[in-house]
């Protein structure tokens, strides 16, 4: 008699991933064309967004699209680094990447990075900036910090602030990027860095490149999306690692709460950019890609519905956030008052 080896059948669920792991929306694109500072830069970046951002680096010899396929294939005429822009277009369009970092190098410009957002495997909008002074995070002697914590994000500067335009569209952009993804709950413990943007708007009518010569009349509606700077303003990129002191009570501080003491260190990198391009997205496909989906109606398989909010009649809210409503009472008869004289 043979004994057989009993062989525990495995199921369809032991093959199947239970917690897949979150899809890595920020390609860092390293051109071609570069030097070691560009890279360097990108590195530098990369590093504190390397847990949900992958790095790619393109190769002369493994480029296996042309430059003629790149530009019917994509429908952004870009006049700075048009090429990049449109290589990021195709391998976030098959990789399923929703925001893309590509750092270039030539001649005009040693080192130069562009900032891009995509929709539906095509570019929302973009903007191109150039580096004017680098500071690498070797050259701050300071510790980093650990891997999985969230950026304080702070935008400063009267040009951020406009409710619409191309500085609006680069504050978008940068905050889309440097922010990371989205959680419901993010723990106090957990922050750890502070990223400062700062533009110092130095840009006027004259610093404009007019583009409109040289464009065709079917690209009329990008050139107005699209604006060229010459001097453009400048954008100020720093990062400073947060230190919780110990707490130092008040003389005006009348509660009985002790508040910690923050020191903020710069860790680097340090980067100061220069504007030069802005290509605004299509209102009609920036409606569309803004849109929010519907949550269920009824509670399903745990998941809770979201109740639509009905409006109150003669309630506003304020600019300052505070609610307020109006009340209206019926007219008292004064002839049926009930006084002691009667």
């Amino acid at each position: 008699m043979i004994l057989r080896k009993r062989v525990k059948r495995g199921t369809r669920l032991d093959n199947v991933d239970l917690e897949p792991r979150l899809k890595k929306p920020i390609l860092f694109l390293l051109s071609s064309s570069h030097n070691q500072d560009s890279k360097q830069l990108l590195k530098d970046l990369y590093q504190i967004f390397k847990e949900f951002s992958t790095f790619r680096q393109n190769h002369k010899s493994n480029q296996t699209t042309s430059t003629n396929k790149l530009a019917s294939d994509s429908s952004v005429n870009v006049l700075i680094n048009g090429r990049n822009h449109r290589e990021c277009e195709l391998i976030c369009g098959k990789l399923g990447f929703g925001l893309y970092v590509v750092a270039s190098s030539n001649k005009k410009r040693p080192i130069s990075i562009g900032f891009g957002r995509m929709y539906n495997r095509k570019i929302l909008d973009l903007c191109q900036l150039k580096v004017l002074q680098y500071k690498p995070t070797q050259h701050f002697n300071q510790l980093d910090v650990e891997l999985n914590s969230r950026p304080l994000i702070v935008v400063q500067g009267s040009g951020f602030g406009q409710q619409k335009g191309h500085l609006t569209t680069v504050r978008n952009i940068l905050l889309d990027i440097f922010k990371g993804p989205t959680h419901t709950k993010i723990s106090l413990d957990n922050i750890k860095h502070l990223i400062t943007i700062t533009l110092i708007d130095q840009s006027n009518s004259s610093n404009t490149v007019d583009t409109t010569n040289t464009m065709d009349n079917e690209e009329s509606v990008e050139v107005e999306r699209r604006k060229v700077y010459k001097n453009g303003p400048k954008v100020l990129f720093r990062r400073y690692l947060i230190t919780l002191l110990k707490p130092k009570k008040l003389e005006h501080n009348h509660s009985n709460t002790m508040l910690p003491r923050v020191s903020l260190s710069e860790i680097g990198p340090s980067i100061d950019f220069e504007l030069e391009e802005v290509l605004e997205s299509d209102p009609s496909v920036l409606k569309s890609a803004t849109l929010l989906p519907r949550g269920p109606k009824k509670l399903i398989a745990g998941v809770a519905g979201v109740k639509k909010l009905k409006k109150s009649k003669n309630v506003k809210t304020t600019t300052l956030g505070t609610t307020e409503g109006k009340v209206y009472i019926n007219q008292q008869p004064l002839n049926q008052l009930h006084t002691h004289h009667h």
